[in-house]
């Protein structure tokens, strides 16, 4: 037997995401809509 311990990582082996990016998407999307409407456009001349 081998006293090495555990062997390391494979840094070839492709991990599992821990979120995918349609998820990320509708996860800010609240977030993006309310800046939209707090912050007013650069080029609007009322401001």
């Amino acid at each position: 037997m081998s006293e090495e311990g555990d062997a390391p990582p494979d840094d070839d082996a492709d991990g599992v995401p821990l979120i995918e990016g349609w998820m990320f998407g509708r996860l800010l999307f609240p977030l993006a809509m309310h800046e939209v409407e707090r912050v007013p456009p650069a080029n609007d001349d009322e401001a």
